[in-house]
This record gives structure tokens, sequence and C-alpha cells, in this order.
């Protein structure tokens, strides 16, 4: 019941009021055991209206925000600063003098290659160029560390940094990026599904194919880059003035490399593409490619040769494979090309044997290995996630991999370092008002400060950090990380939406300019007003996490085939699903459906299958196998004999973080922080519940006929629509809860129904949304208020129902919760 207190100027509520609280009370009972014919089920409809505003001009808070949380790009080690913009593991911030600052801490015992520049040169100079420079045959090692953790960006960075020590070794670094590749062999087999079902034998025929020329065609572009361009003092590559790189000799290198192949008369074409790739300074990968896979050869050997007559050295390269990141297992059913690419460059390097025995899904494939006649020694560096490479070793001799691969861990970086330093170096390049020295360090101080109070209302809602003896600041920021397992990238996406948020509640009530800058921003964020904003909007912070860019939710997961036609197989159809590129959000949608029809009656409304198995696995101290899983939700009622049902399931969780899964221990599972707070917090949240009603597949009959709004399209129509589907989904969640399930015998224990919870905290935000434009006084027509609208909402749905023949509440029922 509602534990609000009553409104002392309005002692007696409404009428309106009274009958929309008193709908949530006195939520009605569902059937579908009247209906007719198979259940069709439907995601509800949502009006978005277009912005005129889109593309207005960004203010320079906007400007320094994105380039404050930007990814870094190759280029962006060429200049000196490289140390100073990169977050180093040995790094913590501090106080000094009042005002925060980075500053070093002593090396532990066992550093890591990232633990400082220092750390990183010799590293890299002596355990990876140096190796491979003595090596008499192709090595491959992998770098490990979390989502997020910087491995793409540290490589990036101390190949720059080394590249004139690799280059008097003769080694060169290429880097093989993993989307650029599929993109290249989706052009080239425009008809492929990568996601199709995994048919090895044609896999390997495309793969050897696909891979040897990529391969040739990145070799080719980093021999170029590094032997025929030069980087001057301002971090630029220019073309190299040296013989090696004149026209002339490129030339005659072309021309001897075409001599014989029958392309001769392709010469002058291919010279102006060499010399347009060195002169230009962009190496854009789709340029190589519209070469001939034999012209390509040709060239690559041609101008191998002739660096190595020109400097003495043998070529030894070394293709850092990078974006192979896999979650697990599972990936092979929702996206198989890139665990199968990543186990065939294995195989490449002899660290996979696909008739080992050691998976099923691999012993009748016979993927040669490719010898890779380059005129080159090849080695290779594969970037990984720890997880990744668990799954390898769990499922491969684990001795072979580590004795032969040798993996190098990277150590954690500390979030708050990585947040203030992004700030500074955005405040030093912001062409509005460029801040230098003590003048950046005060901005950034404000700007941390500003985000720490942020940062406050998601403490609420994840909960205390349990290490005590972390620094204060570090120790506000952990409980975020939680939510997004530590990914950096994640969470450097979560500030640049509050930061936007924050600006946007500050234009709304006219405390900041239409184009606010910096400074603008600083003194609006410290003021008394924003933290006031900050408290009152606290609620939105579940829908900053919710998604990104988009203005409703998405599925991580959806059917491969939703068909037209209702299917006329008894119960349920599943087990096909697909990886939803238009997924954009931070957190699944755990009331998902995975099929799309359902017979008639009260069987088969698993709705909130997700849910238990959150629930399940929500202790920290609890381990299940697939089958004890498939045993406790059976347990608790639900039919369980059709496989995919607790298959997708586990695949759409472990996909979107709510669960992991331990390789070596036989697929048992687990929970994570993501899971958990999603189970105890973001589900009793009505803001939650307003964004994945519109990704949640319900049966047909109980929708509205009209389409809803955004908030931002029409504020007082959008309040309206919320509590009509709020009580539309408690309704759903009611029936599924107390009447689909539990049956044969099923059980659901008590903390575990979710109903009772989750109406008191709708209750809570209706009576907030309704007490809040009675106070208003807006409306002089007593019909037009948002209790009056709302109520003629919910009482069209029931009518609707009763004509449908799905409300099993008799009309003197009804009456009487009312009396």
């Amino acid at each position: 019941m509602n534990h609000r207190q009553p409104d002392p100027d309005f002692p007696e509520r409404p009428d309106a009021e009274r009958r929309v609280l008193d709908h949530f009370r006195n939520l009605p009972r569902l059937t579908f055991d009247r209906q007719a014919t198979p259940l069709a089920f439907a995601f509800p409809a949502i009006h978005l209206q277009e912005r005129s505003d889109r593309h207005a001009t960004a203010s320079p808070f906007t400007r320094f925000v994105a380039q404050a949380t930007r990814r870094f790009h190759f280029q962006d080690f060429f200049r000196n600063d490289g140390p100073e913009v990169l977050c180093w593991a040995g790094e913590v911030l501090e106080r000094d003098g009042g005002l925060l600052s980075v500053a070093a801490r002593q090396p532990g015992k066992h550093a890591l290659p990232n633990e400082s520049p220092e750390f990183a040169s010799d590293w890299f100079r002596h355990d990876v160029i140096d190796e491979i420079h003595h090596a008499d045959d192709g090595t491959c090692r992998f770098l490990l560390g979390n989502p997020g953790t910087g491995k793409s960006t540290f490589f990036k960075y101390v190949v720059n940094r080394e590249r004139h020590y690799a280059l008097e070794r003769g080694v060169v670094f290429s880097r093989f990026e993993s989307s650029k590749f599929f993109r290249y062999v989706d052009t080239m087999y425009s008809a492929l599904d990568l996601d199709a079902p995994f048919d090895g034998l044609a896999y390997a025929r495309r793969m050897i194919v696909s891979f040897d020329h990529y391969y040739r065609s990145i070799c080719l572009r980093d021999i170029l880059f590094n032997y025929f361009c030069v980087i001057n003092g301002a971090g630029r590559i220019m073309p190299a003035r040296d013989g090696l790189a004149a026209p002339k000799s490129v030339y005659d290198t072309v021309e001897r490399a075409l001599a014989g192949s029958g392309f001769e008369a392709q010469i002058q074409d291919v010279f102006e593409l060499v010399t347009d790739l060195i002169a230009t300074q962009q190496f854009q990968f789709h340029k190589i490619f519209k070469l001939e896979p034999e012209i390509t050869n040709r060239l690559l050997t041609a101008f191998v040769r002739r660096v190595e007559r020109r400097t003495g050295q043998a070529i030894k390269m070394c293709v850092i494979y990078d974006g192979f990141d896999l979650l697990g297992p599972e990936d092979a059913q929702v996206a198989p090309s890139k665990l199968n690419t990543l186990k065939f460059i294995l195989h490449t390097y002899g660290l996979w044997n696909p008739n080992s025995g050691h998976e099923q899904a691999f012993d009748d494939v016979r993927l040669p290995r490719i010898a890779l006649e380059v005129p080159f020694q090849h080695h290779a560096f594969i970037l990984l996630r720890q997880n990744t490479f668990d799954y390898l070793v769990a499922v491969k001799d684990r001795e072979t991999i580590r004795r032969d691969a040798r993996p190098i861990y990277l150590a954690p970086l500390s979030p708050d370092v990585i947040l203030f330093k992004a700030f500074l170096r955005a405040l030093k390049v912001a062409p509005d008002e460029a801040a230098e020295g003590q003048d950046a360090v005060e901005k950034a101080n404000a700007i941390f400060n500003i985000l720490t109070i942020l940062l406050g209302r998601f403490r609420e809602l994840v909960g205390e950090v349990y290490d005590p003896e972390e620094p204060g600041v570090r120790r506000r920021l952990l409980p975020i990380l939680a939510i997004f397992d530590g990914n950096l990238r994640d969470c450097l996406d979560l500030v640049r939406r509050m930061l936007a948020l924050l600006r946007e509640e500050g234009e709304m009530a006219d405390l900041l300019p239409r184009r606010p800058s910096i400074d603008d921003m600083i003194a609006f964020a410290s003021a008394s007003e924003s933290i006031n904003i900050a408290r009152r909007r606290a609620y939105r912070a579940v829908e900053l996490i919710l998604f990104l860019g988009t203005p409703y939710f998405h599925n991580a997961m959806v059917h491969r085939d939703a068909p037209s036609v209702p299917s006329q197989d008894a119960g349920w159809r599943g087990g096909d699903i697909r990886r939803n590129h238009a997924f954009t959000g931070l957190v699944d949608n755990i009331f998902n459906y995975h099929c799309v029809n359902r017979t008639r009656g009260n069987e088969f409304h698993h709705l909130l299958i997700n849910i238990r198995i959150l629930q399940l696995l929500e202790p920290v101290d609890v381990v299940l196998s697939e089958a004890g899983i498939r045993e406790a939700v059976a347990a608790m009622g639900y039919d369980t004999t059709h496989r995919n049902l607790i298959d997708d399931a586990l695949v759409i969780l472990r996909y979107t973080g709510a669960i992991s899964i331990d390789p070596f221990s036989g697929n048992i599972f687990r929970g994570t922080a993501r899971g958990r707070v999603l189970v105890r917090n973001f589900i009793l949240s009505p803001n939650y519940l307003e964004h994945v009603f519109h990704k949640t597949l319900f049966p047909r009959v109980l929708l509205a006929n009209d389409h809803d709004w955004t908030r931002r399209d029409n504020h007082e129509a959008w309040s309206v629509a919320s509590i009509r589907n709020y009580f539309i989904f408690l309704s759903y969640i009611r029936f599924v809860e107390e009447s689909a399930v539990p049956h044969d015998g099923g059980s659901i224990t008590a903390e575990r129904l979710i109903t009772a919870r989750m109406t008191k905290a709708v209750i809570d935000a209706v009576d907030r949304i309704l007490e809040a434009n009675r106070r208003d006084g807006r409306h002089s027509d007593p019909a037009q208020t948002i209790a009056a609208r709302a109520a003629t909402e919910i009482d069209a749905v029931m009518q609707r129902w009763r004509d449908n023949g799905v409300l099993a509440n008799s009309d003197a029922e009804l009456q009487s919760q009312f009396n």
C-alpha cells in the first residue's frame, strides 16, 4: 500500500487521483483460457517526433566533453606528449594544496608493462622487439586485460614510441583489426551471412583466401609506412626524402614486381596508388584491397626485398591481432565468425589443433594450417580479454598455450586518474577557451568535483564498495565500475551522458545559456541550484545507464525469424536468436521473450524466466551448472522440457554481463555485480519499467491501440501514457507470477516474488506525478488533469480486456474493490 503522507493542502484527494491509485492497489486478474486461437505477441508502439534541433551547433562545453571521452587513435602518439596523455597503473590522485593532482606511486615487486612509461619502453624493447629480432621461427604471444583497460591504446603507444628502435632491428609491427577484416570479408562475399550456422569446410576455404589477402595487404601498408615515410617534430607523417622513397625508385620497384605477371598494363595505375598512399599519409585499408591478390603479393615481395637491400636487415613482421575479444563459448551460437576466425589464427601459428578432440564442433573440420609464404619471418601478438584467453585455455591443452604463448597481463588502471587526466587533456586542446598550467588544473578539479556529486546518485542505486581500504575518490567510483564490469570505456560514456544531462537540466531551468562555455558549466554546477537539480532528478540515473543515444530501449538479442503467421506447433518456438545490432543499452531488458508465439491459455508465459535465473545466482557464493539451473527453474514450476527456454536465457544473460561462466569447471555459472544490481534495484525502478515496456513482447490483446509519446515530444501525454503502461505491465507481471507459474506442484519462495515490491515503487512514482500536476494548477478543467486522463486511459484498457475475454474479474468483484 501507499505510505506517502497526505497532502495538507488537499486532505481529500480528487476522485480521479483516488481512482488511479486504487487501480494499482487492486490490480486485475487476467486469463487467456478463453482465447480461441494461439496468442499473437507484439511490442508496444511509440511515436517518435522529428526534432529540428537535432543538428544544432555543439556548445564549447559539449565539444570539451566529447574530446575528454573519445578514444585514442594510432596517430595520437606520434607527438612527444604521449606519456603525459596516457594513464598508467602506477598513478594515483592525491591532494596538493587543496587541489587534486596525479602522482606516481612506488612500483610493486612485480611491475607489469603498463606500470609507467619507463617500464613500458623497457618491456617492449627487451621482451618483445629483441626477442623477435633473435627468434629463429615465428612466435605468438598474448596481451591480456579486462574490457576497457586500454590494451589497444597501450600497444598503439609502445609501437609508436619504439618505432625507430624496432626498425633498427628489422622488426615491423602491423595492426590486424578484426572489424576492418570482417568488413573486407563482407565485401568479398556480399551474400555471406557471418552469423549463419557454422559450415567448417566452406568457412576454411573462404578464410584461406580472405585471411591471406588481408594479411599481405596490411603488411604492404606498414612496410610503406615505416620505410617510405617519416614523422616530423609536430607528429605529422611525411613522405621520406631519401632515395628509397623517390618516385623513380618506387616506380622501378612496381615495374619489376609486375614484370611477366600479366598485369603489366596496370603498372602506372598501381604506381599512382602506391605513391598516393605514401603522399597523402592516409593509409586506408580499402585502397590496397582494390588490388588483385597476386598484385599485392608481388608488390609485398618487391618492396620487402628493396628495403632489405637498402638497410642490410632481414625484415621480421609482427602482426597485432586486435578486436577478437569473446565472452565465451556462447559466442559460437551468437556470432560464430569471430570465434572461429580466432581459432583459425591460432591454428595458423600452430597453437590450435581442430582435430584434438577438445571441441566437438571442430572435430570434423580439416582446417589447413596456412604456411603464409611471405618474404619475411612472421610473428603474432594477440590482444584479448582475460575471460577469452581462459576459454581458449580450457578447451585446449593448457600447458601448450601457456608454454608457447606466455601471456602478458596489463595491470588495471585507476578510474579516478583516467577521468581527471581526460579532463586535463581536453582542457588543453579546447579551441574556444584553452587552459594551461594552473588554470587547467583548477578547472579539471571543478569538473571532477561536479562529477563526484552526480555519482552520489548512482551509489544509492548500486550500494557502497566493500573495500574500506580504497582511497576516498576511488571508493566513490568503484560501485559505478561494478555496473560496467570494470569497463572504463563504458564508464567514460556514462560520464559523457551525466554531464550532458546536467547541461540539459540547466538550460531547461533557464540557469544556463543555450550554448554554454566551460566556465558557464563550472559556475552553474558548483552552485546550489545544480545540486538541488541532481537530487530532484536522481531517478534519471537509471535512464542514463539504460541507453546511450536512442530515445527508447533496444533488446540485446532478437529472434532471427519472427513469422507473421502464428505457429501451430504446440507451445514454444525459440532457440534461433541473433544479436541485435541496433542494441546500444548497457543493461539488458530482462523481461524480453525469445519467441513470438504461444498456444492459447495460461501456459508458457515465461516473462520472468531471466529474473528467476538472476535470483538463483544472486548470492555471491552461489555457483550452478546448466543442469542445476534447469533443475532449480523446473522446481519453480516452469516447463523446461523445451530446451531452448534455458539455453536462450543463458545466452542473453551472459552476453550482457548479468551472469558469468567459469570455463574451467564445465559451464559453471555465477552471478555478477551487474546482474545483482539489475535484479535488486533496477527492476523495482519505474523508470526502468517505463523504457523496457516498449521493448517487451506482450500478448497483443493487452496493449492499447494508441501510440505512445516520448517525454521530450509531449511531457503530459507521456505522463498519462506511462501511468497506463505501468498498469498494463504490472497486471501482466501479476498474472505471470500468480497464475501462469508455479504449476504442477512448483513453488517460488516469498522473497523472490516481485509483484508487490514493484507495485509499491510504481504507486509512489505515480503519486508524485499526480501530486506535482495538482500543485502545478495548470488545468482549470478537472477533466484535463493527468489524473483524470490517466483514469480514463486505464478504464479504456479494462474495457478492452473485458471485451476480449482476458479479464478474469467479474464486474461485481471490480466494483467491490473501490468501495
